[in-house]
């Protein structure tokens, strides 16, 4: 469904109303439709690490240069949180740093190496925001010449945008939207407890996990 497909399942089926014609400039209770399916959208995003919002990204490493800026895929500057840190893996393997770890301030600043500051990085912390407000990481070791332009790739759970326009998409099923909508529309009029609302988010992250333990998986073995 699209946004205004699924704005009109909230309005006709949930709440017994008229449906909207478009959701540009949209008013009343389409406006409060639309805000209320934003609304359990961003928490849903909020609330896990979904697999289909995860993307990779690098930054380039440069010579004495201990400050990087994450601007996602193509550099869309869409990342909402970064999951891990990494180096290829023939590259890891090769150099013998197969992890980067990522820190927070008090493991990063208490895990300096002895007597050296420069090298290949092998860990990294979240620093703030840069010039542009991109969200930026501090490395350690600093890089040396010999490891400029050297890729240390992330994978990061990328940021979902408001549904604003009749033909948007989201990449959240259409169900949860729709009854999640109705149930932020309740909890605003005071009809449903904060309590009920976070039971309704969780039991869909526990049937995700749920079907992910389902899967199948084969057992890894080496090719000769």
């Amino acid at each position: 469904m699209n946004a205004l497909q699924i704005v009109n399942k909230v309005l006709v089926e949930k709440m017994g109303l008229a449906s909207a014609t478009t959701l540009v400039g949209a008013v009343s209770q389409t406006a409060i439709a639309l805000w209320a399916v934003n609304e359990i959208q961003r928490m849903l995003a909020k609330e896990y690490d979904w697999n289909r919002l995860k993307k990779k990204a690098y930054i380039t490493l440069a010579t004495s240069t201990e400050f990087y800026a994450l601007t996602g895929e193509s550099a869309t500057n869409d990342v909402d949180r970064v999951l891990n840190f990494y180096y290829d893996r023939d590259y890891s393997i090769s150099s013998g740093y197969p992890i980067i770890n990522y820190l927070g301030d008090d493991r990063f600043l208490n895990d300096f190496a002895v007597n050296v500051t420069e090298g290949l990085p092998y860990m990294i912390r979240d620093f703030g925001r840069n010039a542009s407000n991109l969200p930026r990481v501090q490395v350690y070791y600093i890089p040396t010449a010999t490891y400029n332009g050297t890729l240390v790739y992330y994978d990061y759970i990328r940021s979902v945008a408001d549904l604003a326009a009749n033909a948007d998409t989201t990449p959240f099923d259409d169900e949860w939207l729709i009854q999640g909508a109705h149930m932020k529309i309740q909890n605003r009029n005071g009809t449903l407890s904060d309590e009920e609302m976070q039971s309704f988010l969780n039991s869909i992250i526990t049937g995700i996990k749920n079907n992910t333990k389902r899967r199948r998986t084969l057992p890894y073995r080496d090719v000769s």
